[in-house]
């Protein structure tokens, strides 16, 4: 027959049982947790913390989003320029000088600390018909959050799809407000290399940059100067008696421009930079009809802002 426990035993055998219990959480109080690991540090920054989303779904490498160029080491024309691969459109690529020898470099400015999770970048398009060979290949991408010149890290070594869109996930999200693509290869030819589009995909890492646009600045299209109350900007330049007025969200403005002189008017879109040099694009009918850049400082226009 079982040996049936009295109250007394059952009392018993829950207080030894609470105690092993207990012994194995003390034990085991000071380490991580199997199968969770901390965030790990790099030189760079720290990984997205667990439990967090893993990534954006927006591509971070647009005007749009607050993104600007610093530099690229050449382009073919001022048709295939590296602004096309921030524009939003699919229009036109970015195309390497004529013979210039590898590596080709696009700097790329983030509106602010990401922590950076993919990246990619896209052959699909590219001129192969009559061109063989032009798609980027060997990709070398750094990041850094100390600067456009110092502090960079590599992130991740790729090698592109040929006519196609190839995208990499980092190891760990790194945090960074620059990346760098470095182009070492293409499939072949001797002449060029063409990208359609580069992309970045990540988390903001702090609030965003609240940033003051107020100023005069020397651009493509003479003397501008721009006045901010708030989210609302308005502004004047000289060039056919032209001005402007929109809203201004982060460092990214949104703007409608009129000239009254030669009657064109239509949309446009610009990015204050850490620099503070503008980047922008001017669209006139619904098609984009360039860009509009400048620096800040200097003469101010004649005009006057019309409030």
């Amino acid at each position: 027959m079982r040996h049936r426990f009295s109250k007394l035993e059952w009392g018993f055998v829950v207080i030894v049982f609470a105690i092993i219990i207990g012994a194995i959480f003390v034990g085991n109080g000071n380490r991580g947790r199997k199968g969770f690991k901390s965030p790990q540090k790099t030189s760079i920054g720290t990984t997205t913390p667990a439990g967090q989303a893993e990534s954006a779904k927006t591509n971070l490498l647009g005007l749009s989003n607050g993104t600007v160029i610093v530099s690229v080491s050449s382009a073919c024309t001022q048709t295939w320029k590296a602004l096309n691969l921030i524009d939003g459109s699919r229009r036109y690529s970015w195309c390497s000088a004529k013979g210039v020898s590898f590596p080709h470099t696009i700097i790329f400015e983030l509106s602010q600390p990401y922590a950076i999770d993919r990246v990619a970048v896209d052959n699909s398009g590219v001129k192969e018909t009559g061109y063989p060979g032009i798609s980027s290949k060997g990709i070398t991408v750094f990041g850094s959050n100390q600067s456009a010149l110092d502090g960079y890290t590599e992130l991740t070594k790729f090698e592109a799809a040929l006519g196609n869109r190839r995208e990499v996930k980092l190891a760990a999200p790194v945090t960074v407000q620059w990346l760098k693509f470095t182009v070492n290869s293409n499939w072949g030819n001797s002449e060029y290399t063409e990208i359609i589009g580069i992309e970045a995909f990540g988390l903001p890492v702090g609030p965003a940059p609240q940033m003051t646009v107020t100023g005069v600045y020397q651009t493509n299209y003479g003397a501008l100067k721009i006045e901010q109350d708030g989210a609302r900007i308005i502004g004047c330049y000289d060039y056919a008696g032209g001005s402007l007025s929109g809203t201004l969200n982060g460092r990214v403005m949104h703007f409608d421009w009129l000239q009254e002189q030669d009657k064109h008017a239509g949309i446009g879109i610009m990015v204050l930079s850490t620099k503070g040099e503008l980047r922008g694009l001017w669209y006139e009918n619904g098609r984009l009809g360039g860009d509009w850049s400048g620096v800040r400082g200097g003469k101010p226009p004649v005009c006057k802002v019309t409030k």
